[in-house]
């Protein structure tokens, strides 16, 4: 008997699923099926599938159908088994969400990238006498059922790899509710938790389906928005932003407005980042909205919607690759805020190399070194 943990493939294309078999047939033992009711067959005969990846569209038993009676099975260990949607970029967004609502516990788009297939079936593949128990608690929060920490950190990485190599653009939002500490203290934890369901459920309604929301900290929210740059990110957490303002709170007595503060990062399309730096600077961001009073975005968005552009030179690899296009030109507002990125290495230099520019430094921080 082979030591692979066992997975249920299922899906009506037999080029869909030699794809699977060529992406995870080495690392998983594949079972497959052309149809949910197929499936079902198999999900009765072998008590040792761990996971199962399926079509939303399929003859006899679609997989919306087998979703619902995955989750109505009697057999528990069926019912708790991750269920992982293959769906089509062009299949309507409305069937998708459906799946999901049913049960679904995530989705792939196809044709799926070969990495980020990988990446699901680790996060959901799981020993069977597990997955019950911590299966979905490894990648979901558990107060808002959305993704964790450890899932958007993973997701994270992909979709800033992917971005990289196809030169897509890609937005990292980092948001808080305002006041936090003092809302916690003037309310109870039923309320509060209900509170970040709330603001958890606004923010998956104003994303698309491709796109990853998170719940990472206490109170902190994470969104990738896939293929979108600054200008379309700030406008996406305007509405929200608006939405949760709108908001009120009622406790006893007492009425609380709740609002919420957001730093957005952006990978251009010609700038290649990690990662990493795109959640130091959306924390940087975040940090400025906090500190003008909340209830603020940082890119803020302009009058016509748009995000200020100066925002979009953040590092000095970005103004080397803004300097090398012969085609665009660096505006004065984006070589203000690549000097206010410098000055921190100018200070370095000047310390290790004896420059004596500490009064032209002094000048230049008086001038570019706070954030507007």
């Amino acid at each position: 008997m082979s030591d692979k943990l066992r997975v249920l493939v299922v899906d009506d294309s037999k080029v869909v699923r030699k794809a699977f078999s060529r992406i995870l047939g080495e690392t998983y033992d594949l079972l497959e099926a052309e149809d949910g009711e197929g499936a079902w067959e198999l999900l009765n005969q072998h008590a040792d599938i761990c996971a199962v990846f399926t079509d939303l569209n399929m003859p006899h038993l679609d997989g919306r159908g087998l979703v619902q009676r995955i989750r109505a099975s009697e057999d528990q260990d069926i019912a708790s088994l991750p269920i992982i949607l293959v769906t089509a970029a062009d299949e309507s967004t409305d069937t998708t969400k459906d799946a999901l609502t049913a049960g679904a516990t995530d989705y792939v788009i196809k044709p799926f990238d070969s990495v980020f297939l990988q990446s699901k079936a680790r996060a959901y593949v799981v020993p069977r006498d597990k997955s019950a128990a911590d299966g979905k608690l490894a990648t979901l929060d558990p107060v808002t059922r959305l993704a964790n920490r450890t899932f958007f950190i993973e997701r994270g990485e992909q979709e800033v790899s992917a971005a990289n190599r196809h030169k897509a653009p890609l937005a990292l939002l980092l948001t808080t509710i305002d006041n936090f500490e003092e809302l916690k203290r003037q309310t109870n934890e039923r309320l509060l938790n209900g509170i970040i369901r709330k603001l958890g459920t606004y923010m998956s309604s104003e994303v698309r389906l491709e796109d990853t929301v998170a719940r990472i900290e206490k109170n902190r929210f994470a969104m990738l928005l896939s293929e979108a740059g600054l200008a379309q990110a700030t406008e996406m957490v305007e509405r929200l932003r608006l939405k949760v303002q709108q908001k009120v709170i009622r406790h006893k007595d007492k009425i609380f407005k709740v609002t919420i503060s957001t730093g957005i990062s952006s990978l251009p399309p010609d700038v290649s980042r990690t990662f990493d730096m795109l959640m130091l600077e959306a924390d940087r961001h975040l940090k400025q909205a906090i500190e003008k009073g909340g209830d603020c975005t940082v890119p803020a968005p302009n009058r016509e919607g748009k995000s200020d552009k100066a925002l979009l030179t953040t590092s000095l690899d970005e103004a080397d690759a803004m300097l090398s296009r012969r085609d665009e030109k660096m505006s004065p507002e984006q070589a203000a805020v690549t000097v206010r990125h410098m000055l921190p290495l100018l200070e370095h230099c000047d310390k290790l190399l004896n420059l004596n520019l500490t009064e032209q430094i002094k000048a230049l921080r008086s001038r570019f070194g706070r954030a507007n």
